[in-house]
């Protein structure tokens, strides 16, 4: 059996009759405050669960569902939530710090307040998602932010390259040093890709330095 106990409290807010959370279905249920630091819950359902305020740092989180989940003020610090499902969460406050988001689907999700600095998230899909967050140095290459809202959102040195921003909206986002080549840009047009730099000569044996 495994018990699953309030992260400061100490109080049981559920007991789970396995050996291990791997795929284990928590749908509906109340898990505000939970202590699931550095646990494995790949391929776990957390379907309309209350995660509020819980520990998941260091969580494995792979193909995890956490659709239309309350995720507010939760701690990702370093999880991997590749591949995890998002989709309508409610996220507002958590910390995303160098978690791995790669191809996660958030869409529709609320993210706002929410510090992504560091995180990974490469072809994560963030269309329709409320971002207005801390991205700074994020890695968002090849992103679907189609009309994500980044309203004051911090990226300096994001990189956004290859991310389509098509209709995203970015008031007042800070973009300083971020990436943007190959980008589809908030009305469609292209951001010019990475220039390769030229090769440089080879160099001369030095026997044909006094040729």
């Amino acid at each position: 059996m495994i018990v699953i106990k309030h992260r400061e409290t100490g109080k049981v807010l559920k007991e789970v009759e396995a050996d291990t959370l791997v795929g284990q279905s928590f749908e509906n249920c109340q898990l505000e405050g939970a202590n699931l630091a550095n646990a494995n819950l790949a391929g776990a359902d957390f379907q309309c669960a209350n995660l509020r305020n819980a520990d998941l740092r260091n969580a494995r989180l792979e193909k995890t569902s956490f659709h239309s989940a309350v995720l507010t003020g939760v701690d990702f610090t370093n999880a991997n939530l590749a591949n995890a499902d998002l989709t309508d969460a409610v996220a507002n406050g958590a910390c995303f710090k160098k978690a791995n988001l790669s191809a996660a689907c958030c869409r529709y999700a609320k993210f706002n307040e929410c510090d992504f600095e560091n995180a990974r998230m490469p072809g994560a899909d963030l269309s329709m998602a409320e971002l207005r967050a801390n991205l700074a140095e994020a890695n968002l290459t090849k992103a679907d932010l189609r009309g994500a809202d980044l309203t004051g959102a911090n990226c300096a040195s994001a990189d956004m390259s290859n991310a389509n921003l098509l209709d995203a909206k970015l008031v007042e986002t800070n973009l300083t040093g971020a990436r943007m080549e190959g980008a589809i840009g908030t009305m469609g047009k292209k951001f010019a890709a990475a220039k390769t730099p030229p090769k440089a000569p080879p160099k001369k044996p030095w026997w044909q330095f006094w040729s």
